[in-house]
């Protein structure tokens, strides 16, 4: 161990190659991340929910040389495809090639977020469990797998996190910083919670005072926000000049005010206990290793602590129980994680449950629990950098000084190390709550099977890395049990491969029989196959005639994507009462071996 100090100590004079063999569990973690890519057909051809509006953008920028974001599309967009851009523009715009570029950009965010800890920490072992946890997080790991918008945000918003809390400590400050405004102002020409970014940075050095305000403190302040909010005006000047507002953008700002402060708050209260659930699941394998170490670290927590942990325990408990008799489980927020697994269910008829209901019971108490095992583990490293003292009873008490393995610092620093750039993390998260908030509002009124789910659970992906960071940096000096760990850890990524991997194989499942459909002379526009399916052939011809919003149907798409459908045929994995089947397949699920899919034809 002494060696391992010794190592992280002396990076000044080693090369790449010495200082990538030093992080040699970083790359058992990539190497891991790569050969899951074999495993879930990364490259197949198939679109998955409304990730074929980004698609189209990428399609006619490679083919038509133009940049162009659909009338349909509610996010900014702009880097994401010109990133992809680049991978069409060698390899050719297929659905995989366009779909690898976002794995890509997720497994570079590895990269980042392993920094990040090792920056907070100093400890390879704890950052290799921290970045594989962060990377095959369940929900985190479907959507890299996809073309949607928030697996390349959230990436990007690690990445800024990374070499913000960099350029806290010298040298080079100045370059780590305007790094992270760059990649932040990416971060907005992708989704708009990036502007967000700037905001949480600036709030956290306001509040350690690195930020006054004086000609340095104006300065410091441009190299952070300059370029996100120049990004903003240049892209809100492009999309009104030259490519057009799309109109569902227009609609999800204006029902952000719908129902006034009332509706706001109440939407806000729900969120609150919503965002803290999930934090919890995403911070499962962290809450684990740092189990053994909790009841310790309760007996030794000082008195100006325990306010702070009733009342944030109090306002978790009080949610989770207001939500509980209102018969809400997780997931709460179903649409990439649902009772079904892992992927949206966009079928009239989808995929049964992968686990009788009384699994999602369960998930919602560990979840919680999780939850409120973070909260003291947070307060008592948050006080204990403010005072050497306690942080010395502390360490002895719980022991984590000489507990050797994980609680063995690796490169100096103490439990002072850190601290301001755990405040532009836990800044950064309460910023992106407040941005997963606002962007949720259009989905503050449904309900899925009578039960109110008031958002999507990908809206909650960028609370992952901040609150996943901010964990592991609050358990840093604990003894821990990274076995413990590592099982959670894995037992998350087994899910999330085989889960992934089922979720695209079903798609493409469904493609190959709306194909045979197209084959036999069932034309798109008698076709239902699903909202990737449908939105792919037949959406931007229903746009142009038709509009969005103006046929009430139960499949969500319809309205939205292809209203121009009379849908004759349609793709169900149970045919519907007095349906003819036309062909059935087996949807070949590990999951699932005997589910199948039909071809029907309405009577």
């Amino acid at each position: 161990m002494a060696n391992e100090r010794h190592q992280g100590q002396s990076y000044g004079g080693a090369s790449l190659w010495e200082r990538a063999c030093q992080h040699w569990p970083l790359l058992a973690v990539l190497l891991t991340f790569v050969a899951s890519m074999g495993v879930v057909h990364t490259l197949a051809a198939v679109a998955i929910s409304d990730d074929w509006v980004y698609i189209r953008s990428v399609e006619i920028l490679v083919r038509e040389h133009r940049l162009y974001v659909l009338p349909i599309a509610t996010a900014h967009l702009v880097f994401q495809i010109v990133w992809a851009g680049l991978f069409a523009s060698v390899f050719g715009p297929s659905f995989g090639v366009i779909r690898l570029s976002v794995a890509v950009l997720w497994l570079l965010s590895g990269i980042a977020f392993y920094g990040l800890v090792w920056e907070l920490t100093g400890k390879r072992a704890l950052s290799a469990l921290g970045a594989f946890a962060y990377l095959f997080n369940p929900l985190a790991y479907v959507l890299a797998f996809t073309f949607m918008t928030d697996s390349p945000f959230t990436a990007l918003l690690t990445m800024a996190a990374y070499t913000t809390v960099r350029g806290l400590r010298g040298p080079d400050a100045t370059r780590w910083l305007l790094a992270g405004s760059t990649v932040a102002a990416a971060a907005v020409l992708v989704r708009q919670p990036g502007l967000l970014i700037p905001l949480g940075v600036v709030t956290a050095l306001w509040l350690t005072g690195r930020l006054r305000v004086n000609l340095a403190g104006v300065w410091l302040g441009l190299q952070i926000s300059a370029l996100p909010f120049a990004a903003y005006v240049a892209y809100y000047f492009w999309l009104t000049r030259i490519n057009g507002v799309p109109v569902t953008q227009t609609l999800m700002r204006d029902q952000l005010i719908e129902g006034g402060l009332g509706a706001l708050s109440q939407h806000a209260a729900q969120m609150f206990i919503i965002e803290a659930t999930y934090i919890g699941l995403f911070a499962l394998p962290i809450v684990a290793a740092a189990a053994p170490a909790l009841f310790a670290l309760m007996r030794t927590l000082p008195g100006r602590c325990w306010t702070a942990v009733i009342v944030w325990e109090t306002l978790i408990l009080a949610g989770f129980a207001g939500l509980w008799q209102t018969g809400h489980v997780m997931p709460y927020v179903p649409h990439f994680f649902s009772r079904a697994g892992l992927g949206p269910n966009d079928l009239l008829i989808a995929r049964s449950p992968v686990a009788d209901p009384w699994f999602f019971s369960t998930l919602t108490l560990v979840c919680t629990a999780a939850a409120l095992a973070m909260v003291p583990l947070l307060i008592r490293a948050l006080d204990a950098v403010r005072s050497d003292a306690g942080t010395s009873a502390q360490r002895l008490a719980i022991g984590g000084e000489h507990g050797g393995g994980a609680g063995t610092a690796e490169r100096g620093g103490g439990l002072d190390g850190g601290r301001d750039g755990v405040t532009v993390l836990l800044s950064l998260l309460a910023w992106q709550g407040v941005g997963g908030l606002l962007v949720s509002t259009h989905f503050r009124y449904w309900m899925i099977g009578g039960v109110s789910a008031p958002s999507l659970d990908r809206y909650l992906l960028p609370l992952l890395p901040l609150a996943l960071a901010a964990l592991v940096w609050a358990v840093r000096d604990l003894r821990l049990s990274l076995t413990a760990g590592w099982w959670f850890a894995l037992l998350f990524g087994i899910v999330a491969v085989v889960g992934t991997r089922d979720n695209i194989v079903f798609h493409e499942v469904t493609w190959e029989l709306a194909r045979v459909a197209n084959a036999e002379g069932v034309p798109n526009l008698k076709l239902d196959a699903g909202a990737a399916w449908d939105g792919y052939y037949v959406g931007e011809y229903s746009y142009e005639r038709i509009g969005i919003g103006v046929v009430q149907d139960p499949r969500w798409w319809i309205g939205l994507f292809a209203p121009a459908i009379d849908s004759e045929y349609l793709i169900t994995v149970e045919p519907p009462p007095g349906h003819t089947v036309v062909h059935q397949v087996s949807s070949r699920l590990w999951l699932d071996p005997e589910a199948q899919q039909y071809l029907v034809r309405r009577p």
